[in-house]
């Protein structure tokens, strides 16, 4: 079964998305300032979106240090 163009593709049902929200506008401008000055590093490792099932299980065994990340 093809995905109608104006519908998103069909995503597994034990599939979850989970999007982060912490702080304020200030705080974020802030955050942004630090790494604009390179006082932060954020370990992301990306992965297509072919490799989201070896991105998971890369998670489970540990091997990703920092935040894993699946690209479309």
């Amino acid at each position: 079964m093809r995905p109608v163009a104006d519908e998103p593709p069909p995503v597994p049902l034990e599939t979850g998305v989970v999007v982060p929200f912490w702080g304020t506008r200030a705080e974020l401008h802030e955050v942004i300032a630090l790494a604009r000055d390179g006082r932060l590093h954020a370990d992301v490792h990306t992965f297509p979106l072919a490799e989201a099932p070896q991105a998971y299980e890369a998670l489970r065994r540990g091997e990703v240090r920092g935040r894993a990340v699946i690209v479309p």
